[in-house]
């Protein structure tokens, strides 16, 4: 049965690549009581396909970075790659709502009222949502009575590290306690503030409140606390009812498989059944993949290296809700999890052999070079920028190399941040001088095999070679960052400076549970998505496959 429904699974993939299109509902799919399939896009830049980059080794492929509910019922979905916004119909058929910039680093999207924003480095006013598909300018995004910093806490709520820098996180994410209040989306326009709050005996409950203090509800969570992760308030429907986002883990050990539920509960609080979330094959994972209408559709896109496949889903009565997510965890909590026998390195836990300058690594020095990283500020010459070069990545025509994002169209201005820099490894001082010796500002062109777009006159820092001199040490790769790094048994371990690593795909340093206490983890990357060294909080199911490292560090 599961060859079969691959086999027109693949079929109705075949479909859309040979017609550009996406594949619609129509197409024959096997029945699945979690929801229906009404699109399918093929990877690519076409009218009916979404930007996909390659998954190379140390750099993940991107995606679409975001999903937001439209007036109509329908979807936008952030096509970052290919720098615009696709609107999506109830049915299925897209169309372009609007260009953004070209190279944007757009990493989110969301809808207030009528108005849409993406997020870069800052929120961006993109346009006005008037139901007939488009977005379109009507002035600022003040004059329609959203401002700026209404969007900015709405997109930290949902993982952004915007205005928070560093901080003793409130809870644990763990660890008994209330986190803080976060802003949500509410569909009479008022405000809405949620905190997830962990007691003590074990319990999780979201509280949930707006300007009225009757307004207040208490939102019980069915998962233990110790296999809970991330949680997020996805909104509230026209009839009041209240949408949570829950990521739980497999394992109590919070290392393998994270399964997304949502949670629906009735105006009073009380709980009103679930939906069991088709995330087995979600491989890339933005910060919004869920979406919620004012009539209560609830929208999952689910993108992978090839392909990306937009859900409709479906509820499931309290009971029966109950019985799916018993059965489901009991499944995926026996399968195997990947053993630290074997993957430690041959260093312990404290070695200070890899240390490049003899100097006692700290966990608040590994810090400090961290942020270093992030706030360095460097002017972008001619030579740098490469002005008039080509800037793309076609290595089968010989173009390997292309600028980040984060200095794209910053000629001339002094820019935050080393650059994402394909099998970089420079020291701050390195770069610093390599700069002013006129090499290129970065490198997102990201190959091996038959090419390979490593450019030895581009400066800047890879996700490993971030790490490599975060901890003071010579580059080592995701794979053999394990001969000075001790495997962890659980993210409970983590302390500061240590990393969350995916051999053969990305690593991230890690910072603390997120200090708005809903179950993410703060932590810094290197990435070819944002184009520079960035601080974000990644949720639970960003995290799925990262194992947990300890720094080589004397505590």
């Amino acid at each position: 049965m599961k060859a079969q429904k691959r086999m027109l699974w693949l079929s109705a993939l075949l479909l859309g690549l040979g017609t550009g299109r996406a594949v619609l509902s129509q197409a024959p799919a096997p029945a699945d009581a979690r929801g229906t399939v009404i699109a399918s896009f093929a990877r690519g830049s076409g009218p009916h396909q979404l930007g996909i980059t390659d998954d190379t080794p140390d750099a993940p492929a991107v995606g679409p970075t975001g999903l937001v509910d439209t007036e109509r019922d329908g979807v936008f979905i952030l096509d970052a790659v290919n720098a615009r916004i696709l609107r999506v119909a109830p049915d299925g058929k897209a169309e372009q709502a609007a260009a953004l910039q070209p190279n944007s680093l757009a990493q989110d999207i969301l809808r207030q009222g009528a108005v849409v924003y993406v997020l870069e480095d800052k929120p961006v006013y993109v346009g006005s949502d008037t139901g007939t598909g488009k977005l379109r300018e009507t002035g600022t995004a003040e004059s329609t009575g959203t401002p700026a910093s209404a969007a900015t806490a709405l997109f930290e709520a949902n993982g952004a590290v915007l205005t928070q820098r560093g901080g003793t996180p409130e809870s644990n994410g763990g660890t008994p306690g209330a986190g803080q209040w976060l802003r949500g989306s509410a569909r009479d326009g008022q405000p809405l503030e949620y905190r997830t709050v962990r007691a003590a005996g074990g319990a999780v409950r979201m509280e949930v409140r707006g300007a009225q203090p009757a307004s207040a509800r208490t939102l019980p969570l069915p998962i233990p606390s110790a296999l809970l992760g991330s949680t997020g308030l996805l909104g509230t429907d026209a009839n009041g009812r209240y949408y949570m986002r829950a990521e739980q883990f497999a394992q109590q050990q919070g290392v393998g498989r994270a399964k997304v539920w949502v949670l629906r509960y009735r105006h009073d609080g009380s709980f009103d059944g679930g939906y069991d979330v088709p995330d087995e094959a979600l491989e890339l994972v933005p910060n919004r993949y869920l979406a919620l209408t004012r009539a209560g559709k609830l929208y999952f896109m689910e993108s992978r290296t090839d392909s990306t496949r937009l859900w409709s889903l479906a509820p499931f009565a309290p009971a029966a809700f109950a019985r799916r997510q018993d059965d489901t965890m009991r499944r995926i909590g026996a399968a195997r999890v990947p053993s630290a026998a074997g993957q430690e390195g041959t260093r312990p836990s404290g070695s200070q052999e890899a240390a490049t300058n003899g100097a006692a690594l700290t966990r608040a020095g590994i810090l400090a070079t961290a942020e270093a990283y992030r706030t360095t500020k460097w002017l972008v010459s001619p030579a740098n920028y490469r002005a008039g070069a080509v800037s793309a990545c076609v290595p089968p025509s010989g173009k390997l190399w292309k600028r980040p994002g984060s200095v794209e169209g910053q000629l001339g201005k002094q820019v935050e941040g080393i650059p994402y820099n394909w099998g970089g490894d420079d020291t701050l001082s390195q770069f610093m001088a390599r700069i002013a010796q006129n090499a290129a500002g970065g490198n997102v062109c990201t190959c091996r095999s038959q090419y390979n777009c490593v450019d030895s006159k581009a400066a800047g820092v890879d996700c490993s070679g971030f790490v490599s001199r975060a901890w003071n040490t010579r580059r080592y790769t995701t794979v053999s960052l394990m001969q000075i790094a001790r495997r962890l048994p659980s993210y409970k371990e983590l302390k500061p400076g240590d990393a969350l690593n995916k051999p053969n795909s990305h690593v991230r340093l890690f910072v603390s549970p997120s200090p708005a206490g809903n179950g993410s983890l703060r932590a810094y990357e290197a990435s070819a998505s944002c184009g520079k060294v960035c601080l974000r909080d990644f949720s639970t199911k960003q995290l799925e496959g990262y194992l947990p490292l300890a720094a080589p560090v004397t505590d």
